[in-house]
């Protein structure tokens, strides 16, 4: 499963308006980070990437030719790729065209602008920008991917735009694997474009940090050799304690190309569970420079899912005996097997009718039948049944509700269960009703509190 927000670019306006004054000082970026901007789940989510300068003309030394070859890692035998995208970027003179076009195995690729800056990287060029494009199914897992036109080249009114790195990254999930979800952030933050001084970005993660590897990467534009610059996670400088980065004051050295340093592009991959907590709900990446300028403009995380996080939610109702419905939660919620997760509501009044109203849609509050409704619509239903307990004339609170939730996602109990519920990583919200005469209608309903849980394999 999917979810993908719309691309965000420097506003035209303020492009044109800063264009007029080549090398303006000020300061303006897109910025990178917020809410993701494309976040998958599923079984063994994950990535692979590659990445390399796309700069001709170096700093000391040309680094890279056009074309080139960037071999991409290999998926996982039985993996299935989801979405791929390649990621490039220029520092050029004049306002940045909306698309650009590169050539990625013989095929031509058209990237559009997804984030930008200015001024640039201390290159005396007007800006920095940022582009983004569907590659799936192009690519070439295992193997080298041809890329061209994606270097040094004329671009837009420059004619000498240099090209600033290129990263191939491809989402994919495996069968063989625990749920996982990954997210995909996009844009561009400098240490020049950003008034701060820093380039800092606040990933905020689809769901939050559950436990297990982080499997973590970030770019960086423009690493030099012992230029300088600090890299931290959540505070924590790890400059050289991280896979792509090499010391705590200059972490960015430009290693992604030919040349053993100075390519100008870099990336960081690595697991960064070691600074996180259970219940993060966003990442800090964070660049300081020393006398080093550096961007970031793309990052990536795959993180376990809480598989079964079963929780209780809500407020029960207490029904006309005094007594509060409990509900609870037992065994593991399945995709696939048929008994081993029953949900129970005790204190129920005895001999009472009652059924499991079930969401797919999300928790809720809502005042319902003198109690509180705790999912939002639309609300199914599972077959009724009766609270059992004592027997007449006892009148009590004995009663109990049961139901398997396996049993029922099979569709082995009637009723026609959402096929969500046979979907992994489904989050399923859920809360028992039943029937009390102790109260006059229309409130003569029993309503338990709310019980959350994830769809497991």
């Amino acid at each position: 499963m999917q979810v993908h927000r719309s691309a965000f670019s420097l506003p035209a306006l303020i492009l044109a308006g800063l264009a007029v004054a080549p090398h303006a000082v000020a300061q303006v970026q897109t910025g990178l980070g917020g809410a993701p901007y494309a976040s998958f789940n599923g079984l063994g989510a994950d990535f692979v990437q590659a990445s390399a300068t796309t700069r001709t003309n170096g700093s000391v030394n040309p680094t890279q030719v056009s074309p080139f070859a960037l071999v991409m890692p290999a998926l996982p035998a039985g993996a299935v790729e989801l979405r791929s995208y390649a990621s490039w970027n220029y520092l050029l003179d004049g306002v940045s065209p909306p698309t650009d076009t590169i050539g990625i195995n013989g095929l031509l690729v058209q990237g559009t602008r997804i984030g930008g800056g200015m001024p640039d990287l201390t290159w005396g060029k007007d800006e920095v920008v940022s582009y983004l494009a569907d590659v799936t199914g192009m690519l070439v897992h295992g193997g080298p991917n041809d890329v061209a036109s994606a270097c040094d080249k004329v671009l837009g009114l420059d004619p000498a735009a240099f090209g600033e790195g290129i990263t191939l990254l491809s989402v994919y999930t495996d069968s063989t694997k625990q749920p996982r979800s990954v997210d995909v952030w996009t844009g561009y933050t400098s240490t020049s474009s950003a008034v701060t001084g820093e380039a800092r970005a606040d990933l905020l993660l689809s769901q939050p940090y559950f436990s297990g590897a982080a499997h973590f990467f970030v770019n960086a534009l423009d690493g030099q050799f012992n230029a300088g610059d600090e890299f931290s996670i959540n505070g924590t400088s790890v400059g050289g304690l991280i896979t792509g980065t090499v010391g705590a004051l200059n972490a960015w050295r430009g290693l992604a190309g030919p040349l053993a340093v100075s390519n100008l592009y870099d990336f960081a991959e690595d697991d960064i569970s070691g600074w996180m907590v259970v219940g993060d709900t966003s990442v800090r990446v964070r660049s300081v420079p020393v006398f080093d300028t550096i961007a970031h403009s793309l990052a990536a995380i795959s993180l376990r899912v809480d598989c079964g996080g079963v929780a209780t939610y809500c407020t029960a109702k207490p029904n006309s005996l005094g007594c509060l419905p409990t509900i609870r939660a037992s065994g593991f919620p399945s995709a696939t097997e048929a008994v081993g997760f029953e949900v129970s509501c005790t204190n129920a009044r005895n001999g009472k009718p009652g059924l499991l109203m079930y969401s797919v849609s999300g928790p809720d509050a809502q005042p319902f039948s003198g109690g509180t409704l705790c999912l939002a619509t639309p609300i199914r239903r599972t077959p009724g049944q009766n609270s059992g307990g004592n027997p007449a004339p006892f009148n009590d609170c004995s009663g109990v509700l049961r139901l398997d939730m396996n049993t029922f996602g099979r569709g082995l109990l009637g009723s026609n269960p959402l096929p969500a519920l046979s979907v992994v990583g489904t989050v399923v919200h859920c809360q028992w009703w039943g029937r009390d005469q102790g109260f006059p209608a229309p409130n003569n309903t029993m309503l338990s509190g709310g019980l959350r849980y994830t769809i497991c394999p």
